[in-house]
């Protein structure tokens, strides 16, 4: 099992730098003439004493901590620990550990159900020993994680990754959800690779299946950008009834061909799932031909505050493709755009987006909202 990897010696250091910054531990040196094959299949090792007791730990670089690596690497590292712990001694504890540049929260849930030690670049850390616990959380994550996390909830890859938070229970096809996320087979590929390697999907007969809906979405949340788009403000005297049957008729007007100018969103959307949110303003995403005719049928005047009425003109038409009917007359977002608009929201909104959520996700636990 022995690799042929190039390790950074900058990173070996900063493994070696993390046990010395350890109260009461001495590094040790090696014995390498006895175990020289058994380590050179590792990326690292080191051996240290604390309070007496001696621990060799053996490390494992990876290049990407993604979930689908650390569970294959960390399972093959273990293997490999095991043969060793035959061959250092009784009096030594063997402990397996894993060092990336970012290890996520779910790659790090991984790590501490496999018994696995991790480092990480941002500082991130578990070590569980006999003598001493050493765990360590910091917020921030790289750049390029940041990037990489961006590029799978970007708009082209929303409408794709709505398509099937809105059917949890099906297997999908490649084409199947092309067609059904109006994307392309290329980019349809890409996203359902990335799905994969992150652990929020697995392959079935026949296509694949979110199997962890729960943990993309929250992780949608947390890196969730709100559509891009000019906002514009107005006032229009009409009354709410007057404006609610005006709104009705165009959607009504509206043809199954294509997809509708303009929809509910945001609070508006969110009264239709969740009874509570109300809010005395009306919010509207809209594609160039909606903000002409709201501005004709509701008689607006633009205003720079007191606004009823507030238009988003959509960079992005995937939202108004997305939409659905959430009762008769009424077109909005669907539950997963509305959801993690409120979840980006004021407190009020929040406090309705885990009311939403309770309602339309029953896969989505209560703990992580």
């Amino acid at each position: 099992m022995a690799k042929q990897k190039t390790v950074d010696t900058s990173s070996q250091e900063y493994i070696r730098d993390f046990f010395r910054s350890i109260p009461k531990l001495k590094l040790r040196k090696v014995k390498r003439q006895r175990l020289n094959k058994e380590l050179k299949s590792f990326d690292t090792s080191v051996a240290f004493r604390h309070r007496d007791v001696k621990y060799l730990v053996v490390v494992d670089h990876l290049v990407r901590g993604s979930p689908q690596q650390v569970r294959t690497q960390g399972y093959e590292l273990q293997v490999r620990c095991g043969l060793l712990e035959g061959r250092v001694g009784k009096n030594v504890i063997v402990v397996p550990m894993l060092f990336s540049p970012y290890f996520s929260p779910q790659c790090r849930e991984l790590c501490a159900e496999h018994k696995l030690a991790f480092l990480d670049l941002c500082g991130n850390a578990q070590f569980i020993g006999e003598t001493m616990v050493v765990t360590r959380e910091v917020e921030r994550k790289p750049a390029t994680e940041t990037r990489k996390l961006r590029s799978i909830f970007g708009p082209r890859a929303g409408a794709i990754l709505r398509a099937m938070l809105l059917d949890t229970n099906r297997v999908w096809k490649v084409t199947e959800l092309a067609d059904a996320s109006a994307s392309s087979i290329g980019h349809v590929s890409n996203v359902r690779r990335a799905l994969i390697e992150h652990e929020w999907a697995a392959k079935r007969p026949g296509g694949v299946l979110l199997n962890r809906p729960d943990l993309l979405l929250q992780t949608w949340k947390e890196n969730y950008r709100k559509p891009s788009g000019e906002l514009l403000r107005g006032y229009t005297n009409l009354t709410d009834n007057e404006q609610d049957r005006i709104i009705r008729n165009l959607f009504d007007g509206f043809t199954n061909d294509g997809y509708p100018p303009l929809v509910y969103g945001r609070y508006s959307a969110a009264q239709y799932y969740v009874s509570l949110m109300r809010s005395p303003r009306r919010f509207f995403y809209a594609n160039d031909l909606g903000i002409q005719l709201l501005e004709r049928e509701l008689e607006i005047s633009y205003v720079d505050n007191g606004e009823n009425i507030v238009m988003q003109l959509l960079d992005d038409s995937s939202i108004l493709q997305d939409s659905v009917e959430p009762e008769p007359h009424t077109l909005g977002t669907d539950p997963i755009t509305t959801y993690l608009d409120l979840s980006s929201g004021n407190d009020r909104e929040c406090e309705a987006a885990e009311l939403l959520a309770q309602k339309c996700f029953p896969w989505m636990p209560k703990t992580i909202l």
